[in-house]
C-alpha cells in the first residue's frame, strides 16, 4: 500500500495545479518522428574473409559514433534539423575478391613469396539498418539519401575512425555507401535485430529465383512444342514424297508394259 504525508500531499497539489494542465493541453510543439535507413557500405581492403561477430559489431558501433558526431554538428550549425541515431543493426555481409586481386595473389604464391602475401585485397559489402529520429520542420522523406550523403561527403573522416577499430579494418583504402539492393546475397552472419530486413531480401530473391525458372519452364516447352511441330512437318514431308516416289514408279511399270505389249503386237 501506498503511504503519503501530509507534505507530499502539499506538493503534489501544488506541481499538478490546473494552470499547468491547460499548458500541457495547449503544447503544440513538433513531436519526434521515427527513422529508418537500409543501408549497405562498400568496404574495400579487407581481408578475404567474412566479418566476426565482434567486427561487424564494432563496424555497426563506429557507424553510430560518426553518424551521431555528424548531426550533433550539424544541429550545432543550424536548428533546422535535428537527428537523433537511436542505433544502428547489422543485417548481412558479402565478401568478394576481384579476378585482377586473385591473379596477384595466385603469381605471389607460385614466386614463393607465400609468407609475405596480404589477403587484404577484397571487398566487402556490410548491409545495416539505421534508425534514429528527428524534430520536423524541415520534413525527412528519405533518410537513407540523408546518410548516404553523409558517408559521401566524410568518407575520408569515417576510414579515419574505422581503421583503429581492429586488425580487420587496418588496411581499408575506401569506403563508400548505398542504399540496400533487393539482390544483396546474405552470407548467413546476421544480427538478430536484422532478421525481419534480411528476410524481406531473401524472400525478393527467391521471388526472382522463381520467376526465372518459371521463364526457363516456359521456354523449354515452347520450343519441344516448336521441335514436336517441326518433327511433324518433316514426317509429312517424306510421306509425300514416299508417296511421289511411288506413283512415279507405278507410272514406270505401265509405261514399261506397255511398251512390251506394243512390241509383241
Amino acid at each position: 500500500s501506498l503511504i503519503m504525508a501530509s507534505g507530499s500531499n502539499e506538493y503534489i497539489a501544488n506541481s499538478f495545479n490546473s494552470s499547468s494542465i491547460v499548458a500541457a493541453q495547449q503544447y503544440t510543439g513538433a513531436i519526434p518522428r521515427s527513422l529508418s535507413a537500409n543501408i549497405t557500405l562498400t568496404l574495400v581492403g579487407v581481408p578475404n574473409q567474412p566479418m566476426k561477430e565482434s567486427e561487424w559489431s564494432a563496424c555497426a558501433n563506429t557507424m553510430g559514433q560518426f553518424l551521431r558526431t555528424d548531426y550533433s554538428r550539424a544541429g550545432a550549425i543550424s536548428d533546422q534539423l535535428v537527428i537523433s541515431i537511436r542505433d544502428v543493426a547489422f543485417v548481412a555481409q558479402m565478401t568478394v575478391q576481384g579476378e585482377k586481386e586473385r591473379r596477384m595473389l595466385q603469381l605471389r604464391r607460385r614466386n614463393l613469396e607465400a609468407t609475405s602475401v596480404n589477403d587484404a585485397d577484397a571487398t566487402l559489402y556490410y548491409s545495416s539498418i539505421i534508425r534514429g529520429e528527428y524534430l520536423p520542420p524541415p520534413e525527412i522523406n528519405d533518410f537513407d539519401d540523408v546518410v548516404v550523403e553523409t558517408f559521401v561527403e566524410n568518407e575520408n573522416e569515417f576510414v579515419e575512425i574505422l581503421q583503429p577499430q581492429g586488425d580487420f579494418f587496418a588496411g581499408i583504402s575506401s569506403v563508400s555507401a548505398n542504399e540496400t539492393s533487393a539482390m544483396m546475397v546474405d552470407s548467413g552472419e546476421k544480427n538478430e535485430d536484422g532478421d525481419d530486413n534480411n528476410g524481406v531480401l531473401i524472400g525478393i530473391i527467391v521471388g526472382v529465383v522463381v520467376i526465372v525458372i518459371m521463364i526457363g519452364l516456359f521456354a523449354y516447352a515452347k520450343r519441344k512444342l516448336w521441335i514436336k511441330k517441326k518433327m511433324k512437318q518433316q514426317s509429312s514431308a517424306k510421306q509425300q514424297e514416299s508417296h511421289l516416289e511411288s506413283l512415279k514408279g507405278t507410272r514406270t511399270m505401265q509405261a514399261s508394259k506397255t511398251s512390251n505389249n506394243g512390241a509383241n503386237f
